[in-house]
Order: C-alpha cells, then sequence, then structure tokens
C-alpha cells in the first residue's frame, strides 16, 4: 500500500553478513548530509516527472482521486521538488530538520519489519539480524 515503504536488495552470499551490516546501518545511524539530500531531491524529481508519463500511475491518481477524501488511499502519493522542497522554503522551514524529525517520529523498530533469505541457517541469519540492526 501508499503507507508502506519497501527496502529491496540483493547480493552475492559470500558478503552477506558485511552487507546486512552496512543495509542495517542505513536504519541505526544515517548520514543525512545535506548535500545527499539534495540530490535525493534530485533523483525523486526526475522519478516524478518519468511517472507522470505512465499510463499506470495515472490511472492510480485517479483512483486515488475519487476514493473518500478522509481516506489515506486518497492523500499524497509521489513527491517532487516543489512538494518536497520549495513548500517546506515557503512555511519557512528547514528540510534537513524536517527531515530528521520525519525520521525520529517515523524510523522505529515497532513499526518495521524486515524479511531476510539466505542459504545459511535460520540460527547463523538470526546472529546477522541481531548483529546488524541491533542499533
Amino acid at each position: 500500500g501508499s503507507e508502506d515503504t519497501v527496502y529491496f536488495f540483493s547480493m552475492e552470499r559470500t558478503n552477506f553478513k558485511e552487507g546486512l551490516d552496512r543495509f542495517g546501518s542505513f536504519f541505526s545511524g544515517p548520514l543525512f548530509n545535506k548535500n545527499a539530500t539534495d540530490r535525493e531531491l534530485n533523483a525523486i524529481e526526475s522519478e516524478n516527472a518519468k511517472n507522470l508519463q505512465s499510463d499506470v500511475f495515472r490511472d492510480y491518481q485517479l483512483q486515488k482521486g475519487r476514493a473518500n477524501s478522509r481516506h489515506p488511499f486518497s492523500k499524497f502519493f509521489t513527491g517532487n521538488r516543489y512538494t518536497l522542497k520549495d513548500q517546506i522554503n515557503e512555511k519557512n522551514l528547514d528540510l534537513h530538520e524536517q527531515l530528521l524529525q520525519f525520521y525520529d517520529k517515523h524510523y522505529s523498530a515497532n513499526q518495521m519489519t524486515l524479511a531476510v533469505v539466505g542459504p545459511q541457517s535460520l540460527d547463523e541469519l538470526k546472529k546477522y539480524v541481531m548483529e546488524g540492526f541491533k542499533d
């Protein structure tokens, strides 16, 4: 659903533990570098422009527009530079600070699910997950 964000990656089994540790650090200690934020905004803007040309995307937007306006499904779907930066600036808010506040509020282990698939035993996978996501 549109209320979820899914992160997916695959990797070589020889580097599985190291990759899982690195993936875990994205959540336990994200950098939130201001320059990286600007680059991500550019990527979002580009993806949004591509989506506007997609019939599947436009159909989805029509479905959202016809939904009950009080239901979360009808709300915001994807962003662009205007919704994610310009509107924030118009309200005299700091985008970087807003990003940090969003992370603090929404990125919590009790609101997340992790699925791991690998050739290792279940005990070994559990050990890797506990080490990689302990923070």
